[in-house]
């Protein structure tokens, strides 16, 4: 039978951050599982790494680029899961294969990863049939212009594409107006 150890929230932070940044060298296999929580805002996630390139000030947010986990020195097959919600419209279409197949390489085999974004042909039905504003329309697609959105998906393609990069669907659907899928690396 395992002893449960009581570990300080900050100190693993504080760890993960050294790790990430190349402080220090990565870990050998521990106990505890990566989880990787990308993009993550102002989204903290209790056992997670929150990565976003905006920290904010928080010691709870890891200041890096969700595109590339490579500088980040996390092991291939090393994340149980990692969390992409509301991302991936940042990745261009040009961009999205190096950077999920990147995430696919961080992943153990059996690891999931969550992606949830604006899905557009949910948008151009509810804008065709005058149900969005168009105002709603451009604060969705356009928002922060200091960070512009790069790329539109919708659930049918994501879910193609990342069939053929080797993961398998756990869970699918919608959320209002965004979709949402689970897949698991095979």
């Amino acid at each position: 039978m395992e002893t449960l150890q009581i570990v300080d929230p900050k100190s693993v932070t504080s760890l993960v951050q050294d790790v990430l940044t190349g402080k220090l060298p990565p870990a050998s296999p521990a106990k505890t599982d990566l989880r990787l929580n990308l993009g993550c805002g102002n989204d903290i996630r209790h056992g997670y790494v929150n990565v976003d390139r905006n920290t904010n000030n928080s010691p709870l947010i890891t200041r890096g680029d969700f595109r590339d986990l490579q500088s980040a020195k996390i092991q291939d097959n090393s994340v149980v899961e990692i969390v992409a919600n509301d991302i991936i419209q940042y990745i261009s279409i040009k961009e999205l294969r190096d950077v999920v197949t990147n995430w696919h390489k961080k992943l153990k085999q059996g690891g999931t990863l969550h992606i949830q974004s604006i899905d557009y042909s949910y948008l151009g039905n509810e804008m065709s049939f005058e149900h969005i504003s168009t105002d709603e329309v451009n604060e969705l697609l356009f928002g922060d212009q200091n960070n512009p959105l790069r790329g539109l998906y919708n659930l049918t393609g994501m879910e193609t594409f990342l069939t053929k990069l080797g993961f398998a669907t756990v869970e699918k659907g919608y959320l209002d107006r965004v979709f949402f899928i689970r897949v698991e690396k095979l």
